[in-house]
């Protein structure tokens, strides 16, 4: 899309909301950053290719008093297809604003006659071309047509005598091949004979040895084979990995880079093994956006995996899971849930449950 309206969240990230190539409606669900917050700013933005604009801000104050992520700010946005974007916003379900905004002067297109014009020039330059090429060719055409006719009969002229040649030494060479052919084979001695029957037993002691040494070599191949398979080391339950990330951040820090490259020298004794990557968010800010930003950590660190040179037959299973699995609801304690959980299925595991992203 590439105009559309976006909600501020977590002051340097914007929600993707409703797109304005069309008339639509849609509604975002907004919570609170801080437990006991007092004031919520709710700035909407209109995107249009790399610029964005402030349409409008909503100031709810005072805020009932609770802890993070209530109360809910419900915002909802409708627009006609012309002009005209409706926001209404309701706090704990209560109506508490709405504004009606006008977006035509956002949404002009640029003139396209200038184009046109060009255009238009250039098929005229085109059609006189070719009127005077068709006036000017008609007697260097017919003359041109003349020389082709000279230039095939001579060159069926000389082509005719290479072909009559070649007849000849045919008719030549033909008795000496049938004389060849009608000479009188001689009859084998007797000498022959055993040496002809020597060159069969030997021909036969060799065939015996040859199968004797690739019945040994395919023995000798199984036994490496199955010797392969008893070393082959057994996946431990508890091999996995996470790592952690700044608030508000997808880029992987040093820390986390060593403990994946530390992660995968293990991974990689293991054949078959399949990936599981999934990343987390705090309890702050939109579901959408929490959604977006757990996704886009799981990304990194699988593409950093693949950077590593990890390729294998089945690709990893990478999910966003927002704050579905919190590891802490304590507002002092949040920076546990900015992870990302990486964990190894066997070969052969039913992955057909897991919701790929």
């Amino acid at each position: 899309m590439r105009k559309y309206v976006s909600v501020e969240v977590e002051h340097t990230r914007y929600a993707r909301f409703l797109s304005l190539e069309q008339a639509g409606e849609n509604t975002i669900s907004l919570t609170t950053l801080a437990d006991f917050q007092k004031r919520a700013d709710v700035k909407v933005f209109l995107i249009n290719e790399n610029q964005r604009t402030l349409l409008h801000e909503f100031t709810v104050e005072p805020l009932p008093q609770r802890r993070a992520g209530e109360p809910r700010i419900i915002l909802k946005a409708n627009y006609d297809g012309r002009n005209k974007l409706k926001l209404n916003m309701s706090v704990d379900g209560r109506f508490y604003s709405s504004t009606t905004i006008s977006v035509k002067k956002y949404l002009r297109h640029k003139a396209r006659w200038p184009w046109l014009l060009l255009l238009a020039l250039i098929l005229l330059a085109a059609a006189a071309w070719f009127l005077l090429r068709t006036c000017s060719t008609p007697q260097e055409k017919g003359i041109s047509r003349t020389e082709q006719t000279e230039l095939s009969k001579q060159a069926e002229s000389q082509t005719a005598e290479p072909a009559q040649t070649s007849e000849t030494e045919e008719k030549y060479t033909e008795p000496s091949a049938q004389t060849g052919s009608a000479a009188p084979s001689a009859s084998p001695t007797t000498a022959e004979t055993t040496e002809q029957t020597g060159d069969t037993a030997k021909s036969t002691e060799t065939t015996t040895e040859s199968n004797a040494i690739e019945g040994a070599a395919e023995d000798k191949t199984e036994a490496e084979t199955e010797g392969e398979a008893e070393t082959q080391p057994i996946l431990p339950p508890e091999l996995s990995q996470q790592i952690y990330f700044a608030p508000n951040s997808s880029q992987l820090t040093e820390t986390a880079q060593q403990k994946l490259s530390e992660f995968m020298q293990e991974v990689r004794k293991y054949e078959g093994v399949q990936l599981v990557i999934e990343g987390h968010c705090a309890l702050y800010g939109t579901e959408q956006g929490r959604e977006e930003l757990s996704l886009e950590r799981a990304r990194q660190a699988a593409q950093y995996i693949r950077n590593l040179g990890w390729s294998p037959e089945q690709p990893p299973v990478i999910r966003g899971l927002a704050g579905q699995d919190p590891v802490s609801r304590d507002s002092e304690k949040q920076h546990l849930n900015r992870r990302v959980e990486i964990s190894v299925l066997p070969p052969g595991s039913n992955t057909s449950s897991h919701r790929d992203q």
